[in-house]
């Protein structure tokens, strides 16, 4: 079975796909900026307000891209996977534990 094309005339595999590197991108440039926050907020004096606004800025604006960029994504997460990552565990330590339960079982 052929991957469909989309508008852009690339098949709808390689447009998700890069959709999903420019959103790890910008995933990745965001946490840059919450941990240059974090480094604003702990040596905080009056004369880096302008710094740290910047910086609020530009994760504001990061959001903003990647809430653009997921209506490219063609992704379907189980919820069992979220609940996992909410719980504060580690998604690579789902993917282990269902491929052992699905050995086991097998």
């Amino acid at each position: 079975m052929q991957n469909s094309n989309n508008s852009t005339g690339q098949p709808q595999s390689q447009h998700t796909d890069a959709a999903i590197g420019e959103m790890e991108r910008k995933i990745r440039l965001a946490l840059e900026t919450l941990s240059q926050i974090s480094v604003s907020v702990d040596n905080y004096e009056s004369a880096d307000e302008q710094v740290l606004q910047q910086r609020v800025e530009n994760l504001v604006r990061s959001y903003s891209e990647m809430h653009a960029i997921k209506e490219s994504l063609d992704a379907n997460i189980p919820m069992e996977v979220l609940n996992f990552i909410e719980d504060g565990r580690n998604p690579d330590e789902f993917t282990r534990n269902f491929t052992e339960r699905v050995a086991a079982e097998n």
